[in-house]
């Protein structure tokens, strides 16, 4: 029996080394003239990724606000304080830098810019979405969670404890520009942690109850392509170590 199944991703996903260096012009096409520039408070200043995005963007006549408080499992409450910043600052676009909870942040804020209120109501449908997203663009200095692929953001509510993702499509990213490049920095211990974390999910994918055939073509191809990484062996021990 044929299986039935319905595929959506309508990501303009760009990959390739150097791929970075087209933020700007990007930026700029999607009617971005003042990006909200969201990331963590460390790694992306350490690599020197984030200066690299500020000027790439300033080249092209793009200005930038970067909001730096960005940590792990990020909360409802840093994503309404970051879309306040951005209403306040005067953004038209999003740019999420960084890993999965930097990417996750900069979806939720990019919603939170029109959609005012507490973010739990719109996760638990007590509110319906309304107000347009400004552009989102993303690019991911990790390769672990996928997040620059979906339109899913993970968020923790501080008042109950509960981590639960905002999910709607309108939080798609407009342009998530994939450069590998910008990977090199990790540290060996950290590239085998996102490592770990892209096989498991390429596992659930594949082993998921509601898996069809594009979601198996790509799993399977994903973890063929990780295993057979020349660091692969070496990374992924070091995230044990």
């Amino acid at each position: 029996m044929l299986q039935a199944f319905n595929y959506l991703n309508p990501v303009n996903l760009v990959f390739g080394a150097g791929a970075i260096n087209g933020i700007g012009d990007r930026v700029k096409a999607l009617g971005g003239s003042k990006a909200f520039l969201v990331t963590g408070k460390s790694s992306a200043k350490r690599s020197g990724a984030l200066d690299r995005v500020q000027r790439l963007l300033a080249a092209s006549g793009v200005g930038a606000f970067v909001f730096d408080k960005v940590v792990p499992n990020p909360t409802t409450t840093l994503c309404v304080q970051g879309a306040e910043a951005a209403r306040s600052e005067g953004c038209d676009a999003v740019v999420g830098l960084g890993g999965g909870s930097a990417l996750d942040a900069a979806k939720s804020i990019a919603f939170a810019i029109n959609n005012l209120g507490d973010l739990p109501d719109y996760i638990f449908g007590r509110r319906a979405q309304k107000g347009q997203v400004p552009p989102i663009v993303l690019v991911p200095t990790t390769c672990g969670t996928g997040s620059e692929g979906n339109c899913f953001s993970v968020l923790t509510d501080p008042a109950t404890g509960d981590k639960k993702s905002l999910r709607h499509p309108s939080i798609f990213p407009s342009v998530s520009i994939i450069d590998p490049a910008l990977m090199t920095s990790l540290p060996s211990k950290i590239l085998g942690e996102v490592a770990f974390d892209a096989v498991c999910h390429l596992m659930e994918a594949h082993l998921a109850k509601n898996a069809q055939p594009l979601t198996d073509l790509m799993s399977l191809k994903g973890l063929t392509l990780v295993v057979n990484c020349k660091n692969f062996s070496p990374c992924f021990l070091a995230g044990f170590l």
